[in-house]
């Protein structure tokens, strides 16, 4: 009798890991329903592999199998909980240092540059190594690249591990652990350091800018590195709208061309399979590291050495432990890449080509007779990708192309080409000084795919405003149930897979209508911009309370995950602190604004040149205590530490959201409402004003404890 699952000892390791990990994020996010479930799923699912695989004669066996799967599910908790110990304890509680650091990232801004320092050495009253990353605004001209050692002299500000209510990730995983700003003329550089593999990226980014124009060189050192920083926000929405911009991120995808690549010139040399196997790893290793040594590229790397190394000793390939096994390495040296986006899409894409392809592809076949194999071949690796990568893709960015099933199968036999045209042209035309010749038609190739990409507005075929919530467990049970993984007789799997499809569209359907009806509150607090964004069924509002001329939207572009591109209207406060023509220039490139309204004095001349250039947006000037002609909300607003007043009152939710150092007077409000009270910058305990509504803080660094002072965010249901 076949069994449910056919025993894969690696994936079993990799799933236990996984739960072990997820189980314990929930519980730092103070998320105990799924904490406790994800527990339960591994303490049912080893039951259940108890009662499927062990019978008398290899119940020993299966029970060390059992202490095995317990260990590591205790390995990949504990491993997270010492990755987020570590980090929490290396504050330096926003003291002034003198520093001396190495920049390992530099990237252009819009007040200068971003930069990552590494190797820092601070002192004060002692000199201290730290074992994090320093992240710098630079505002002002200057010419800092990767490998300088600069020095200069600043507050460093802590990052906790917790960033608006979620996991700060991106920084965990990067190691970023302390951010300052600094001016360029402040900066001093004394040497200059670099590793084996930035000098490689650098001799790759360098020699791509002689032989490629400025677009075209952004597109083609994000397409061989991975680093799309180079690319303006305009072009890298239009590749992402298309569903094209997974090319930007080192994968299966650039590994596997530059396997093959490796392969078919190492079939010329005559030496061993297994030598031969080692050589191409450690190139795919070294390529791997220059780009970062991302978990895409990592993943693609160890799932190519394992096949490599499969056919040099005449082993089958089985994708699906390859996989487990690149999982379990990346895992194992920093939990928290679990939750990192690009982790995720990076392996369900994976996980979806290796059990969906074929079984699209023979119903395709089956279907259309005529449809030729590798066609039906390339639509069904195109297609399970989708599937698989859709609800992440939901989560993180608020939507999805529906048309990037259609726009892949002819892009990526294009990318193949030009991928490893590219990347041989600018390593020979480097060593040879004529990059500028080789690149030239690698230029002209980028120039037609950037026309192709931006000259189309592909946004009409995204997909969004939606979630899956709990949902999406049974949707990928499904998948997995649909691709024949499990042993299931196909009557069974027919009806199994409809009910379960019935029961996760009947739980969407529900999560996203109750979403719906609920008013969302958020507020969130960056050194160059404060903001609270109110959203309703009816309409967005943007309260702009705090803002300095140079703020950048990377902050403003994640209210578009939870607003949808619309803000019905937008509020500026604080006596018109800045350029409203620059204002609107930069948020009107993420978002559709309906209508402005701008406190302080009355600026007559900017109104009119601002009318011009967006004249589907209205402009008004306000006064202190005015009443906001806003629909669903009283509003108020008052400029001289008074609060902003916002009542919507079929919902019964107050918010006050004080601009300076006052309180306001809670005595005058109507005690029916649920009252919610928001401090940009006092120092107030907040959680007593809210006895029936659950307030999350936001961790700074300005403030010993955040859930009794100092900056926070809260998002209200």
């Amino acid at each position: 009798m076949k069994k449910l699952l056919n025993f894969r000892p690696i994936l079993f390791i990799a799933i236990s890991l996984c739960l072990g990990i997820a189980s314990t994020y929930f519980y730092l996010c103070d998320n105990l329903v799924w904490a406790i479930f994800l527990s339960c799923v591994f303490l049912v699912s080893n039951i259940i592999y108890l009662i499927l695989y062990a019978n008398k004669n290899n119940l020993k066996e299966k029970l060390i199998f059992v202490c095995v799967f317990l260990m590591i599910f205790i390995v990949g908790s504990q491993g997270l909980i010492n990755q987020i110990s570590s980090y929490d304890k290396a504050d330096l509680d926003g003291r002034i240092f003198n520093i001396t650091a190495r920049i390992s990232q530099a990237t252009e801004s819009d007040y200068g540059k971003k930069l990552i320092l590494d190797n820092a050495i601070v002192k004060s009253y002692q000199t201290k190594k730290l074992d994090y990353k320093i992240s710098v605004n630079c505002y002002g001209e200057n010419d800092f690249d990767v490998g300088d050692v600069v020095q200069f002299k600043a507050n460093l500000y802590d990052n906790n591990y917790l960033y608006e209510q979620k996991f700060n990730v991106y920084d965990i995983e990067k190691g970023i652990k302390y951010h300052t700003s600094v001016s360029s003329e402040d900066i001093k550089v004394v040497d200059n350091k670099l590793t084996v593999f930035e000098k490689i990226n650098l001799f790759i980014r360098d020699n791509l800018k002689k032989g490629l124009g400025e677009r075209e060189f952004s597109v083609g050192y994000a397409l061989l590195t991975g680093n799309s920083n180079f690319m303006d926000y305009d072009l890298v929405s239009s590749y992402r709208n298309a569903g094209v911009a997974h090319i930007f991120a080192v994968s299966g995808l650039h590994i596997g061309f530059l396997a093959t690549v490796l392969t078919f010139l190492f079939k010329k040399i005559n030496i061993n399979k297994t030598l031969k196997a080692i050589i191409i790893t450690l190139i795919l290793f070294l390529f791997s590291g220059v780009c970062g040594f991302s978990a895409s590229s990592l993943r693609a790397s160890v799932m190519t050495a394992v096949s490599l190394f499969a056919y040099a000793i005449g082993k089958r390939y089985d994708g699906i432990t390859a996989t487990s096994l690149s999982a379990i390495l990346i895992l194992l040296v920093s939990p928290t890449q679990l939750m990192c986006v690009g982790f995720q899409l990076s392996f369900m894409v994976v996980l979806g080509i290796i059990l969906l392809a074929n079984p699209i592809a023979r119903f395709i076949t089956k279907t259309i007779k005529v449809m030729p194999k590798k066609l039906a071949t390339s639509i069904g690796v195109v297609i399970s990708a989708q599937l698989f990568s859709m609800p992440i893709s939901l989560y993180a960015f608020g939507e999805f192309s529906i048309i990037s099933v259609i726009i892949n199968l002819i892009f990526i036999p294009v990318v193949s080409v030009i991928f490893t045209l590219t990347l041989f042209a600018v390593l020979i035309g480097g060593l040879f000084n004529i990059a500028n010749i080789l690149l030239l038609p690698s230029n002209y190739i980028f120039k037609f795919i950037n026309v192709c990409i931006t000259a189309f507005d592909y946004d009409i075929f995204m997909v969004g405003g939606f979630v899956f919530g709990g949902a999406i467990i049974g949707y990928y049970l499904v998948c997995v149930i649909a691709s024949g993984f499990m042993n299931i007789k196909h009557k069974m799997r027919f009806l199994t897979c409809a009910i379960m499809i019935l029961v996760s569209v009947s739980s969407i359907f529900i999560v996203n209508v109750t979403e719906r009806n609920k008013v969302s509150i958020s507020v969130s607090y960056v050194d160059s911009l404060s903001t609270t964004l109110i959203s309703t069924d009816k309409e967005n509002t943007l309260i702009v309370s705090d803002i300095n001329y140079v703020f950048s939207m990377a902050k403003l572009s994640r209210c578009s995950v939870y607003c949808g591109d619309r803000l019905d209207n937008v509020i500026v406060m604080g006596g018109y602190p800045i350029d409203l023509q620059v204002f609107l220039s930069k948020i009107s490139s993420v978002f559709e604004v309906g209508q402005v309204c701008y406190y302080g004095q009355k600026q007559e001349v900017m109104e009119r040149i601002c009318k011009k250039s967006f004249p589907k947006t209205k402009i008004s000037n306000y006064f202190d205590g005015q009443l906001l002609p806003i629909e669903q909300f009283d509003f108020r607003a008052s400029l001289q530490g008074c609060a902003i007043t916002s009542i919507i009152r079929d919902k019964k939710i107050c918010v006050l959201s004080a601009l300076e150092f006052v309180k306001p007077n809670l005595n005058d409000l109507d005690s029916s409402f649920d009252i919610m009270v928001c401090y940009d910058r006092s120092e107030v305990i907040l959680n007593k004003y809210s006895p029936s509504i659950g307030v999350s803080y936001k961790y700074t660094s300005k403030y010993a404890n955040a859930q009794e002072s100092g900056n926070m965010l809260f998002k209200l249901n």
